[in-house]
């Protein structure tokens, strides 16, 4: 087995961790390769030569292991989901919530891994194409307002089915796995990651009536918005691309061809890790 291993490079223990996890793996007769990346303001600075480098890695190893947050497996999915390599996870520091382990835990669960005891799941991503750049997307696109006072109005396009449209400050376009992230913050529903379909959650509508809609995984949308009193709204991949977006573009969302897989050890359960980072119960559990 060939092991990649990323880090983030803003956050000392997981570039520790890291190299310790390369050193017990070497001690295994197991191959690791630690990619050499830029160490940005923040984890989701991957310059073009880093998500290259990681593509490199995913093509050359069995799996990766990603050391950070929820930020870091955003930053890395884009980049491994194309090889077709599945990523295992491990917190450090922050909710974690695409995680199961923390560096604590990190050793029994990569005995598990060594062993081939662990499963692989699934998670459906987004393709992404404006002005012929392409970007995909493990959680949402954002269409955003931006500084400006004004709405934003927003018009969406599907093959053969009537167009929806509002104003207000914007629009996420979410995969299931996103329906816990800026969607939940902005009133939409939760979703299983098991559920293929398209989350659309609009952001502050002027009409109170407009609510999130889910729509097919095959649905591919066109999307169009515009700020009446001029200036360009803005498009946002995952809090980790941002791109301008003018009325005279057209922004396409579809799913994407590939899925976006992650290492499991333990039998991650959406509603069981809710009730673990988010504290979702019943205050009165003694009552039921």
């Amino acid at each position: 087995m060939r092991i990649g291993i990323v880090a983030n490079q803003t956050k000392p223990r997981a570039r520790e961790a890291a190299q310790e996890l390369c050193e017990w793996l070497s001690e295994r007769g197991v191959d690791c390769h630690i990619p050499a990346l830029g160490a940005g303001e923040a984890d989701r600075d991957l310059s073009p030569q880093d998500t290259t480098e990681l593509l490199e890695v995913a093509r050359q190893t069995d799996l990766v292991v990603a050391f950070g947050g929820d930020g870091t497996v955003l930053s890395v999915a884009g980049a491994v989901a194309p090889a077709g390599k599945a990523v295992f996870p491990v917190n450090v520091g922050g909710m974690g919530f695409l995680t199961e382990v923390d560096i604590e835990g990190l050793y029994p669960a990569m005995e598990e891994i060594l062993a081939e005891k662990f499963t692989v799941e699934p998670r459906m991503m987004l393709e992404m194409e404006l002005g012929g750049r392409t970007e995909l997307a493990l959680n949402e696109v954002v269409i955003h307002r931006g500084g400006t006072p004004q709405p934003a109005h927003i018009l969406i396009r599907r093959r053969g089915k009537s167009p929806i449209s509002f104003a207000g400050d914007g629009l996420i376009i979410a995969t299931p796995t996103g329906s816990t992230a800026y969607s939940l913050s902005a009133g939409g529903p939760i979703l299983d990651p098991a559920v293929s379909a398209i989350l659309c959650t609009p952001i502050c509508p002027q009409a109170s009536f407009v609510r999130s809609f889910i729509l097919p995984a095959e649905e591919e949308l066109t999307v169009k918005a515009k700020i009446m009193t001029g200036g360009d709204v803005g498009v946002f991949v995952d809090g980790q691309t941002s791109l301008p977006f003018s009325w005279e573009e057209e922004l396409t969302v579809k799913r994407a061809e590939v899925d976006f897989s992650l290492v499991r050890v333990k039998g991650w359960e959406i509603f069981q890790i809710l009730r673990e980072r988010m504290d979702w119960r019943d205050m009165r559990e003694d009552k039921v």
